[in-house]
């Protein structure tokens, strides 16, 4: 149910993306990919990596008091940040040389407010197990944010401020729809401060061993466009960014559905049980993802600028370059949780820090043009997925927590 979403919610911008390469400059969206990295770096610490716990809660009032708490921690984080951005807009978007950024920054705070809402409603869905409801919330999303781009691009002097108001558009959207849904199914308790006390400090992992985890994988994801930006620029930074939202936008929803799924399937898989439930995972993303990725391999280079313009032909070198990487990543991303479910938060985060180094590293030491640095980056990405493959067949067959 939610891949069936996701398949819809991600083939609305993908047909649009011919329209909206021709609406918007390649700067446009590199300006906009600058704005999203510093939004979801900080998304991360939104709620203090609790909101996870909503799923893995003994019971619904407990889910439902994580589910206040969260929120309520996100309102307070998400002012913090704000005060911070008010003070350091200017210099950080002098830092990646994109003066135009500042602007945006002022409003990163609310967006991280709202993606923490959001967020923290599609946990407790999944935890209720109502995939079909996620699934039309992805539609949604999708559909508010393409039109909403399309109709602004429209208008020439907007520029990316058609992309960015868009966006947000489509995920205040998705918000407002489940907040009755949400309201009406959660269960009616007594709450108290000890109770709540309580829970935060059963789930303290979440934010000690695991928030430390997302902090790095955010710093990977998003620290590569700020490195792009500052090595090389904005314009080439938009090209990447095309070309990672053409490839792995759908992978990565994809996953994202995937990954709900198999999460709350390990939380109730018996241990013993979890090593046959990993191996048939992985080879059925094995499977699944191989053609679609060959086929990528081969034609991305002729077919990025017949559909999306000349202007884009540097983001089809792209896309053939990040290939074997994005191919590796598809398989390997739906398993991670095993790592949460079975409390092994310290070998993830030894791994995650090596991984979010390495391509930040050979970015920032690069020697040739774009397409030799991601090539590099590729390569060594994809012998790091390997050895993360292998390390959760190890760590699946050993029983006991880190």
């Amino acid at each position: 149910m939610l891949l069936t979403g996701t398949v819809l919610a991600q083939l609305i911008p993908l047909l649009a993306s011919p329209l909206l390469t021709r609406l918007y400059t390649p700067t446009d969206f590199g300006l906009l990919a600058l704005y999203l990295a510093v939004v979801n770096a900080l998304l991360t610490l939104a709620c203090l990596r609790y909101e996870p716990a909503i799923i893995m809660a003994s019971d619904d009032a407990d889910a439902a008091r994580l589910l206040h708490l969260c929120r309520r921690i996100s309102v307070i984080t998400a002012l913090l940040f704000t005060l911070l951005l008010l003070l350091y807009a200017d210099p950080l978007a002098a830092l990646l040389r994109s003066p135009d950024l500042s602007f945006w920054l002022y409003l990163a705070g609310a967006h991280v407010l709202l993606l923490a809402l959001l967020q923290i409603s599609l946990n407790w869905l999944n935890r209720r197990q109502q995939y079909r409801l996620m699934s039309r919330n992805k539609v949604l999303q999708s559909t508010t944010t393409t039109t909403a781009q399309i109709g602004l691009g429209l208008v020439p002097t907007w520029g990316v401020t058609g992309l960015v108001v868009g966006t947000l558009a489509g995920q205040f959207a998705a918000l407002w729809s489940l907040q009755h849904r949400i309201r009406s199914d959660l269960p009616v308790q007594k709450d108290t401060p000890g109770r709540q006390k309580a829970l935060l400090y059963r789930y303290r992992h979440m934010p000690l061993l695991n928030g430390p985890n997302a902090v790095v994988d955010a710093l990977r994801l998003n620290g590569i466009n700020f490195m792009l930006a500052h090595a090389f620029s904005q314009a080439l930074l938009g090209q990447f960014t095309l070309a990672w939202r053409i490839v792995q936008a759908p992978v990565s929803l994809i996953n994202s559905a995937l990954s709900q799924v198999l999460f709350q399937k390990m939380a109730a898989t018996p241990p013993a049980e979890l090593p046959r439930l990993l191996r048939r995972s992985l080879g059925s993303l094995a499977l699944a993802g191989a053609l679609p990725f060959a086929l990528l391999y081969a034609t991305a280079p002729s077919l990025f600028p017949w559909i999306f313009g000349q202007e884009w032909h540097t983001a089809g070198d792209i896309a053939r370059v990040l290939t074997p990487w994005l191919y590796l990543n598809f398989i390997s991303s739906p398993l991670s949780g095993f790592f949460l479910i079975s409390q092994r938060q310290l070998p993830l985060l030894l791994f995650s820090v090596v991984y979010a180094l390495t391509p930040l590293l050979l970015i920032y030491h690069h020697q040739g043009n774009l397409l030799d640095t991601l090539g590099q980056v590729s390569a060594a990405m994809s012998v790091l997925l390997l050895i993360f493959i292998a390390m959760i067949g190890v760590y699946s067959r050993k029983p006991g927590s880190a």
